[in-house]
């Protein structure tokens, strides 16, 4: 009788916009994410997601934490890989709740100096400030 294939790691991938890349074996990964969270382990059914921001927990086989979190992307997993497309990552430290709380100010800014004949401009902003106060959530633990 042919034994079982049976998976013991995750192949996860994590890509941006910006040029950011990471790349890493794990044996389970957990993405916390606007309003919902995943745990991911060897095996998992496929499944997709769109998000805002994510807080990326990528556990390695030698026990190992790394920690990231995502913006505004794609979550897709397979049975033994994790892909995550993004428009920027962020390592900790690498961003600050002041930092985001400073574009989500800008943004807004521009959002009220804009004209009322610029509502898909308008509607652009607003869900970019929105995605950016998602972010903030996500650095702030919350």
């Amino acid at each position: 009788m042919a034994a079982k294939n049976t998976l013991t790691a995750l192949d996860v991938r994590i890509a941006s916009m910006t040029g950011k890349h990471i790349a890493s074996a794990a044996k389970e990964v957990y993405v916390d994410m606007d309003d919902s969270a995943v745990g991911i382990l060897p095996g998992h059914q496929p499944e997709f997601y769109k998000f805002a921001a994510a807080a990326v927990l990528v556990i390695t086989p030698e026990n190992k934490e790394e920690n990231c979190f995502v913006y505004d992307g794609f979550l897709e997993i397979e049975q033994d890989q994790v892909l995550i497309a993004a428009k920027d990552i962020f390592r900790p430290g690498e961003i600050t709740a002041e930092e985001i709380e400073e574009e989500i100010k800008k943004l807004e800014k521009e959002l009220k100096s804009l004209p009322e004949e610029e509502a898909v401009k308008k509607a652009k902003l607003e869900s970019e400030i929105e995605k950016k106060r998602y972010l903030l959530r996500k650095v702030l633990g919350k």
